[in-house]
């Protein structure tokens, strides 16, 4: 007895393997070529120097209570503002240091969670649990005013040595 076939079929099992496989193969090619892309052409993805907060981000962050975090652009990555329970500004790149994804602040529990791989962070960065191999990237902070009254100016700076070099270039 013959089985029962289709009477007709949109693709045969050679075409439909062969795109399977064509599919499969850019997605491994593109795994390869982007970081090298990236390498060639940073574009978006190069940090800046330095990164100065406008009006509007200067209100959204005076308006900021203790242990509540702001997000901000930092290149292409996110930059995480966060004025810890005591009330001192820390600043870092909201990127996990183990696959690259995006953190995001729990004020409830207080730290920092990865929600890709389960990695977490404490309120100064370093890495309590989870995949992560290093600490947030921590960004250096510079402000004019108080922080408990009212910030004017702020500028966040990639590391205290970039900050450094432009003071040095000013004052020549």
């Amino acid at each position: 007895m013959k089985p029962p076939q289709i009477p007709y079929s949109l693709v045969d099992r050679r075409n439909f393997l062969f795109r399977i496989g064509a599919i499969l193969g850019a997605s491994f090619l593109g795994k390869i070529l982007l970081p090298l892309w990236r390498y060639v052409f940073p574009g978006k993805y190069r940090e800046p120097e330095n990164v100065e907060f406008s009006d509007e981000l200067l209100l959204q962050l005076n308006d900021l209570g203790r242990g509540e975090c702001l997000r901000f652009a930092w290149g292409g990555f996110p930059g995480l503002l966060l004025r810890a329970l005591t009330g001192e500004l820390r600043v870092f790149k909201g990127v996990c240091t183990h696959a690259d994804c995006n953190v995001t602040w729990r004020p409830a529990e207080n730290d920092f969670f990865c929600a890709c791989h389960e990695g977490f962070y404490d309120e100064f960065g370093r890495n309590v649990s989870g995949p992560p191999p290093r600490p947030l990237s921590q960004l250096f902070l510079e402000f004019e005013g108080e922080p408990e009254t009212g910030i004017t100016k702020l500028t966040v700076w990639r590391n205290e040595s970039v900050w450094r070099r432009q003071l040095e270039v000013l004052d020549a």
